[in-house]
């Protein structure tokens, strides 16, 4: 059996002073956390513009808008604060109506570029038709809501 040569010494690497290291891994985690939270928000802000984009469009398809509207949002508001707590009072989803009909022009053709399919609302099962509200792929729309980098 042949003896195996023994292995080149690895080569020295470049020495960083322990200062330096901490400083680097500081700025990484720090740049990486704001990316998150730019990330986080962009995604909470598409995801409260969707909810008000399927209350609207629940809200046109219905009868006696402004009536089946409030109704609409206190029911909402009960069923989804028992399901996620906090956040989504009448008051809440009512802003996030707010929000998506002031930023209407965010996508103009959602629908088309909608990846997520939703079941057909009430009126449009009871209508014969089988279309979905306006959706799409939550970081898609994320995009459509560029945050800001924070100066330092």
């Amino acid at each position: 059996m042949a003896k195996k040569k023994p292995s080149a010494p690895p080569a020295k690497l470049a020495v960083i002073d322990y200062g330096d290291l901490v400083g680097d891994l500081v700025s990484l985690l720090e740049m990486a956390r704001r990316a998150s939270v730019r990330a986080v928000n962009a995604v909470i802000s598409a995801t409260y513009w969707e909810i008000g984009c399927l209350i609207v469009e629940s809200e046109q398809r219905g009868e006696g808008r402004a009536d089946y509207g409030q109704k609409l949002l206190k029911k909402l508001a009960a069923d989804l604060t028992t399901r996620f707590g906090r956040g989504f009072s009448d008051r809440s989803l009512y802003k996030m109506r707010l929000f998506f009909l002031s930023h209407q022009n965010i996508s103009p053709t959602l629908s088309a570029k909608s990846t997520v399919q939703l079941s057909p609302t009430l009126s449009a099962k009871s209508s014969g038709q089988d279309s979905s509200p306006p959706n799409m792929a939550i970081q898609e729309l994320a995009r459509s809501f560029p945050l800001p980098q924070p100066e330092r």
